[in-house]
């Protein structure tokens, strides 16, 4: 929650607007500040003070030379109040009066407490904008009395547990070489040490010591293939002074000594598929140290993002890479790259992204690193699927995508978003979609066929205009990344994106 502090006591609105968010909006705020009060829907905002998705309630206080901020629908409908003013101190020193441009007193994002009284009064402030677009003393009324709400619901608003665990672990992720204790904890949280465990748990599926272990031990594995190779030094760069106890609580996590680690996962490797690539990142291999190698005009929509160096083997020669890994689609070249290094292709469509991670630590000799991806995905989603179904209960969740191509529905048997919704989340799949993987439809309004209470409709270029959906039920805008990139990091982005949507 932002602090708010009483800094201006003069404003001239120069725009104030009820915005509709059915589109992308990219704004760049430079010689005034700018004011978003949410009203309605879900909206993710990426600026420099603040990333996530804020819904009705939030308010958005962006001050003057912050540069650009972009606010994309992920609902509809989705409303706001959108207000453009210049703040400034104005007092009288020694019989002159002296006006000095200021801040304005809220920065970031905050939650508004109660909806009602604001929204009054930014109703009120509204009509005096239509009314005199110009300093008016109805006006500056107007804006006193709504900035006397905010003051009042900012600093007056009781915070939920939720949100005190989610603060703590919050300052668990920046100060995970930090000590805690559990009791210390509960007590800022101002509930028994057994009630906070039980909450900590539910949030994250882990006790607040596994999760500390969790933060220092993953913080080790970045240290250990880059250029730290010091064991002493990485263990008390993440909070253990004694290295043998680090030593015996990185193997009994991670698989592997801290040593052996190391060596196993420094090694330039030329990868042949995006999925590969990303499922190579999940296994801790340093992105350094990885050299895409495919080309970008044939790969799918959700692998487009990433850079690659395309398909020019003297190149790749030249690079000189320890090891060549790719997907069976390579087979016709396997001759000529096994006369550039030790090439490995392993079987793409038949099996499972969790088995493809599977054999890809094997090639590496760190099977026991997969296994330990694999766990605390597992608990990960288990937390997650978790929080969302005490927010949605029995309400059914509907997947469709949207192209120039046209609109296909996933069902129950689509490998990725079908195993990924109605699997790991167990989300509750409308009647009819659990005998297919996918059927196209010809229009939006053929969604209607399925009662979903909820769509999650995904979009080759999510900042492009929003395809209006004339249908029931609450539709989700998404981008196609991650969730249709059928890999370890893609589906553990996936899930991040479920809890922010769906809960």
């Amino acid at each position: 929650m932002s602090q708010v502090d009483p800094l201006a006591n003069m404003v001239d609105i120069s725009d104030m607007r009820l915005i509709s968010l059915s589109e992308g909006r990219r704004c760049s705020c430079e010689k005034e500040h700018e004011l978003v009060y949410m009203l309605e829907g879900k909206a993710a905002l990426c600026s420099s003070l603040f990333e996530g998705i804020i819904s009705e309630g939030d308010m958005v206080m962006i001050p003057a030379g912050s540069g650009e901020y972009i606010m994309t629908p992920v609902t509809e409908p989705t409303s706001a109040y959108y207000v453009q003013f210049a703040s400034a101190v104005v007092s009288r020193a020694a019989g002159s009066w002296n006006v000095k441009d200021a801040l304005p007193a809220m920065r970031g994002m905050a939650r508004i407490r109660p909806i009602s009284l604001l929204r009054h009064r930014l109703e009120q402030l509204h009509r005096q904008w239509l009314k005199q677009q110009s300093y008016s003393t109805k006006l500056h009324i107007a804006w006193l009395e709504l900035w006397d709400a905010i003051s009042n619901g900012a600093m007056g608003e009781e915070a939920s547990l939720d949100s005190l665990i989610q603060s703590i672990i919050r300052h668990m992720d920046i100060h995970f070489m930090e000590p805690f204790q559990v009791e210390d904890m509960a007590r800022y949280s101002g509930v028994t040490p057994t009630i906070f465990f039980k909450r900590f748990k539910e949030c994250t599926s882990l006790s607040p010591l596994q999760y500390l272990t969790r933060n220092r031990l993953e913080k080790a594995r970045r240290m250990l293939v880059e250029d730290v190779v010091n064991i002493r030094e990485v263990a008390s760069g993440v909070g253990y002074q004694d290295v043998q106890y680090f030593s015996r609580m990185f193997k009994k996590m991670v698989g592997l000594p801290p040593y052996r680690y190391h060596q196993m996962l420094r090694r330039k490797v030329a990868v042949l598929s995006p999925p590969m690539f990303d499922n190579l990142l999940a296994l801790g291999l340093p992105r350094e140290k990885l050299i895409p190698f495919w080309n970008r005009s044939e790969q799918k929509n959700p692998y487009k993002q990433l850079e690659t160096n395309g398909m020019e083997l003297q190149w790749l020669r030249r690079v000189q890479p320890e090891m060549i890994i790719g997907t069976d689609g390579s087979e016709q070249m396997y001759d000529q790259l096994a006369e550039i290094a030790p090439t490995r292709l392993i079987a793409f469509k038949p099996y499972s992204w969790r088995e493809h991670l599977r054999e890809l630590a094997a090639i590496l000799n760190a099977g026991e690193v997969a296994e330990y991806w694999l766990y605390y995905y597992e608990q990960k989603a288990a937390a997650v699927r978790e929080r969302i179904h005490r927010r949605l209960g029995e309400q059914t969740v509907l997947a469709a995508s949207v192209n120039d191509q046209g609109i296909r529905i996933f069902g129950m048997k689509r490998r990725k978003i079908g195993r990924l919704l109605y699997g790991d989340l167990q989300m509750n799949a409308p009647k009819g979609t659990e005998e297919f993987a996918f059927t196209d439809v010809k229009s939006l309004a053929d969604l209607n066929d399925f009662k979903a209470d909820h769509i999650l409709l995904f979009q080759d270029r999510p900042l492009r205009a929003r395809v209006q959906v004339p249908v029931g039920g609450h539709v989700h805008h998404a981008g196609i990344n991650p969730w249709l990139h059928y890999s370890a990091l893609g589906h553990e982005k996936s899930i991040e994106h479920a809890l922010q949507y769906f809960a």
